[in-house]
């Protein structure tokens, strides 16, 4: 194991035991959202907002499962409704994603899961498994040097996780 994994995921661990609470898009890239609701800072002089205190940007092939399930992932991003569908009052146009993470965070709601475990492998691999058999399974599938997944961690005074790991975070 190279000393940039060994580190990385040692700053990893320290999610373990957070509650996985939201689940959403910004455009095509996945996020998901752990830990204690927070303000955000905002720079761009627009209303206050709030989040999670850690969250997890995906911008390459992922899945969500439940026990030998899946329950939603990276192709439902681009996957649309079908026409007749009604849309929700934020989107002009529904995707199988947007449904899915709606049955998700209400799933969360409940049963608010807590991370048991998170491991990253040398070639960005990120495997979070969660209780109530919820598994969270990201992996690049290109030689591209362009941002797969990002691990925001602010709150631990840390740098982000990001892979590929030649890209350090701002």
């Amino acid at each position: 194991m190279s000393f940039e994994l060994e580190r990385v995921n040692e700053s990893l661990q320290r999610v373990v035991g957070l509650t996985f609470h939201e689940i959403g898009r910004f455009e095509s890239m996945a996020t998901l959202g752990f830990g204690d609701e927070v303000p955000l800072t905002t720079t761009d002089g627009g209303p206050a907002r709030t989040g999670r205190a850690y969250a997890l940007h995906i911008q390459c092939p992922f899945r969500l499962l439940q026990g030998n399930r899946i329950v939603l992932g990276s192709e439902d991003l681009y996957r649309r409704l079908p026409e007749g569908s009604p849309p929700s009052a934020d989107r002009e146009q529904e995707y199988a994603y947007d449904r899915g993470a709606e049955v998700v965070e209400g799933v969360l709601s409940r049963a608010k899961p807590r991370i048991l475990s998170i491991a990253v492998a040398e070639i960005g691999d990120l495997r979070i498994e969660l209780e109530q058999a919820i598994r969270v399974q990201v992996f690049p599938a290109t030689p591209s040097r362009h941002e797969a997944w990002r691990f925001l961690l602010p709150r631990f005074g840390h740098d982000d996780v990001v892979f590929p790991w030649a890209r350090k975070a701002p």
